[in-house]
């Protein structure tokens, strides 16, 4: 497995990140955003846009952006398939 290094700076607690401009957009209350973490995390971890950081759920940017969108791009897509 290859290793990748992450800078410390691109770590951000997924309370933290709910504070930040548009993000509340994706997900208008913390338990919203609580909820798509617990429905996605597996996927969200694989991906290495959440890792868990003295025993609190971080993300990682820019993977987590990239992450999200992709996940929210893809329940469009069954949506319309449905």
């Amino acid at each position: 497995m290859e290793e990748t290094q992450t800078p410390l700076g691109d770590i951000i607690s997924w309370r933290d990140w709910h504070s930040r401009p548009g993000a509340d957009r994706l997900f208008p209350s913390l338990p919203s955003l609580r909820w798509f973490i617990d429905q996605n995390k597996r996927l969200l971890i694989n991906r290495g846009a959440l890792v868990i950081l003295r025993g609190q759920w971080h993300f990682v940017e820019p993977q987590a952006k990239e992450t999200i969108l992709e996940l929210l791009k893809a329940k469009a897509l069954e949506q319309v398939s449905a």
